[in-house]
């Protein structure tokens, strides 16, 4: 949000952060699957303009229900890099950069 007064300008931008991200294995019994919908989340988000996103649980395996980032060589980290989809808001890449290695 831009603000005015006088003959100075003031920019005040927030960061929106989605703290928690997740995929049910049970939901989701393919890890391609769960990857893409938390893509899906990911780009429904940025509609309420959240601009950061955070994966429930990276590279542990004390909950076993649900995929981590890294589960299956890293098919859910890949789907949200920034490196493989630089625009998080963008469909373009939603379904193209799921490498299937189940």
């Amino acid at each position: 949000m831009y603000k005015t007064s006088g003959s100075s300008v003031t920019c005040n931008k927030e960061l929106i952060l989605m703290g928690e991200m997740w995929a049910f294995i049970s939901s989701y019994p393919q890890v391609t699957d769960a990857a893409a919908a938390l893509q899906a989340w990911q780009i429904q988000s940025c509609g309420y303009n959240f601009q950061g996103w955070l994966v429930w649980t990276w590279d542990t395996r004390e909950q076993p229900e649900l995929w981590n980032a890294i589960s299956t060589s890293g098919v859910i980290s890949q789907a949200l890099s920034p490196v493989a989809r630089p625009n998080p808001c963008s469909t373009e890449f939603e379904e193209t950069n799921l490498d299937r290695r189940e």
